[in-house]
């Protein structure tokens, strides 16, 4: 496996991700301004059941409790309400940073994007068919001889069949390169089953600050020429 290793010659790059289209995010701020004309309603009821409170005779003690228990239900709906417009407003500016970063690796030599539209589901955006599409590609690219050698980075146990088939069958190489701490598996992004089908692994955990801003840097300084 060294020798080929050492021979490694980079043949194509694909990205696979989820794509923002104006459709979903249409959909998306819809969604989120129901849930926000649904809060600013419940948070209008609060405040007229407070005014009532106040008018009320009402023993003191249980005065007290009453609009704690209001003002504790009114800070729940102001948090939704807040949540659903700070979403809106992080997805347009993903979807913005998105075009530009598509923009930059559609001029890029032996790279290929392969995406699959967004879903807006009760105001929430999920993302569906990118493992499919990995794991489709990776079969049917192994099975046409177009790479000996696979960098993989994902972590996800979806590939797990995939890439035994690939490994087994047709004896490719698969390198997989995700985030893991043996001590913290909660925050790994790649499960045991998945680590362990890999001929290599190159772990992001490992990464200084330093080798990670150098990546940053050297995206920005090719993405401004």
């Amino acid at each position: 496996m060294n020798k080929r290793l050492n021979q490694l010659e980079l043949v194509r790059t694909y990205v696979y991700t989820g794509c923002y289209t104006p459709e979903m995010m249409n959909a998306f701020k819809r969604q989120c301004g129901v849930e926000i004309r649904n809060m600013n309603e419940l948070i209008k009821q609060e405040d007229n059941l407070l005014k009532e409170i106040n008018k009320s005779k009402i023993d003191g003690e249980l005065k007290s409790k009453i609009e704690a228990h209001v003002n504790n239900s009114k800070e729940i709906f102001i948090n939704i309400k807040d949540q659903k417009i700070k979403a809106i407003q992080d997805h347009n500016r993903r979807s913005e940073g998105q075009k530009g970063a598509f923009d930059y690796y559609s001029h890029q030599k032996f790279f290929q994007l392969r995406t699959t539209p967004l879903q807006a589901r009760n105001s929430y955006i999920n993302q569906k068919g990118v493992d499919v599409k990995l794991a489709t590609d990776l079969i049917q690219l192994g099975y046409t001889n177009a790479f000996d050698i696979a960098l993989i980075l994902t972590g996800d146990t979806d590939l797990l069949e995939s890439i035994k088939l690939i490994r087994e069958k047709l004896g490719k190489i698969i390198i997989l390169c995700s985030y893991y701490d043996e001590e913290d598996k909660k925050n790994s992004t790649i499960s045991d089953s998945l680590f362990k089908e890999a001929d290599a692994f190159i772990n992001l955990k490992l990464l200084s600050d330093k080798e990670v801003e150098s990546f940053s840097e050297e995206f920005k300084d090719k993405k401004d020429n």
